[in-house]
């Protein structure tokens, strides 16, 4: 990978201070990057985010394809959730493709989808058929290069919408352990007259699931320019009714109709909800008692257990926030808890907090 360099392209990632007038700094989310891959013969342009304050834990690692249309909206949730105690800091690698048709589909096909008068290619041109490629391309090249550089966790998750979902439900079936968790947002199962989406039908029984997490975000066609795509619909419920059929109790599953966002809006709800269900343990709840100790050692050892547990789960080492400006992280926790008379439950967990906080260090390895 070539020198990183701070990016500026849509939506004015890199934002400006200002400051009576002045520029005095930049809010950068990210960086641009270029993978020159010999598997696929071309180079690939990536986006990465690294939390700023990562520390040296290894930290999850979410693949995202299409980063042009999500990846801002991903690394907010990520950050946010952070901050508010409902997931792990995570690094989000943004991958794009060269050509997305090719690149993200399984097999050769005539384009066709259904509701759609006009379609983009000619009712005989065969297109697509690359996505073995470019999974061997993320798989052989782009993760051992973002293992490489920076100290990550074993725990990968991979997010794809419309066409970017077919390719996930392919990594499923073809490569089943080289993620975690997986995301198809509105998956393009209407591919080659729903022939693909019979074979992973048929696949996914074969397949080991256990201590996998998948989660199916499904869009309302209907909301689409008043054309009512029940075809595309029909096939995605199919599938949803294939994975729900599956008896594997160490297999989570979940999936979501979105009634009021159409192809394009369902994306940022399903991103959203796929990160709470994946990491509905990692919240710590306190209950009112907890509030109303004084006590050296009591909420500090909730705090221990709580994140022990937490990081088993993950299989490597999780500490509790230390944000000075939430509730949710240790030293704004204290403060709160000082002001409501609790000395020593707030002296505790800044001591706690400051014991964190010289564990750290930088994530980016050298």
């Amino acid at each position: 990978m070539k020198n990183l360099k701070p990016f500026e392209s849509f939506d004015k990632i890199t934002e400006k201070k200002k400051e009576d007038g002045k520029q005095v700094g930049d809010f950068t989310i990210g960086y641009t990057d270029v993978v020159s891959s010999k598997v696929l013969d071309s180079d690939v342009d990536i986006l990465i985010y690294v939390p700023e304050d990562a520390g040296m834990n290894p930290l999850p690692v979410i693949y995202l394809l299409d980063y042009d249309t999500h990846f801002s909206s991903v690394v907010g949730m990520v950050d946010i959730g952070y901050k508010s105690g409902t997931c792990p800091r995570m690094i989000v690698v943004g991958i794009s493709s060269v050509d997305r048709v090719r690149d993200l589909t399984p097999n050769t096909a005539i384009w066709n989808i259904p509701g759609y008068k006009k379609q983009s290619f000619s009712a005989s041109e065969k297109v697509g058929g690359g996505s073995g490629k470019f999974i061997s391309f993320i798989e052989k090249e782009l993760i051992p290069k973002i293992e490489k550089k920076y100290n990550t966790a074993s725990y990968r998750m991979l997010i794809g919408h419309s066409l970017g979902g077919l390719l996930v439900l392919e990594a499923l079936i073809n490569h089943v352990d080289l993620f975690t968790s997986y995301v198809a947002i509105d998956p393009s199962t209407w591919w080659d007259n729903e022939k693909y989406l019979e074979k992973v039908k048929e696949e996914i029984p074969k397949i080991n699931l256990s201590n996998k997490c998948f989660y199916l975000g499904i869009g309302n066609p209907d909301l689409a320019d008043g054309a009512g795509f029940d075809e595309i619909k029909k096939s995605i419920l199919d599938l949803d009714s294939a994975f729900k059929k599956l008896k594997d109790d160490e297999f989570r599953y979940r999936s979501k109709y979105y009634g009021d966002d159409d192809h394009q809006s369902v994306p940022f709800p399903t991103i959203y909800d796929s990160i709470r269900f994946f990491f509905d343990f990692y919240k710590m709840k306190l209950s009112e008692k907890y509030y109303n100790t004084d006590s050296d050692t009591y909420l500090v050892n909730k705090y221990k257990d709580h994140f022990n547990m937490v990081s088993k789960k993950m299989g490597y080492t999780i500490n509790p926030p230390v944000d000075e400006t939430s509730n949710d992280g240790l030293i704004g926790f204290s403060k709160s808890l000082k002001q409501r008379g609790l000395n020593k439950t707030a002296e505790s967990l800044m001591k706690f907090a400051k014991e964190i906080k010289q564990k750290k260090g930088k994530n980016l390895k050298s």
